[in-house]
């Protein structure tokens, strides 16, 4: 089976199309999350984003996403409309905990000011 196609795996999560005023509650598509992760665990993320209608939302990308093969792209990378919305980071953690604070001051005003 096609994992595009697979109903165990995506479903229509655009609650704000239901017919019922409950459930249209829960619409989405106004988020404009942020993501914090690398590899499938980020194109997930994408997938669900967009199975739900949200359609504005930015990645971090790290040195260490590109460091192994820097010619590479990753798909989540391929699919990006807008190259705005990926924020570059040295890394997510930081190797101090003063560089740790840095990243996540850095962390926040992205998200803030995006």
């Amino acid at each position: 089976m096609d994992y595009e196609k697979n109903p165990l795996v995506h479903a229509d999560r655009q609650l704000g199309d239901s017919s019922s005023a409950w459930a249209a509650s829960f619409c989405c598509r106004s988020m404009r999350p942020l993501i914090i992760c690398r590899g499938p665990i980020r194109k997930e993320a994408i997938d669900v984003f967009r199975e739900m209608g949200i359609s504005d939302f930015g990645i971090l990308l790290s040195e260490k996403d590109s460091i192994v093969y820097p010619n590479a792209q990753s798909p989540e990378l391929r699919i990006m409309k807008n190259p705005a919305h990926v924020h570059r980071v040295p890394d997510y953690s930081g190797a101090s905990k003063e560089e740790r604070n840095q990243r996540i001051e850095q962390i926040i005003k992205i998200a803030q000011e995006n």
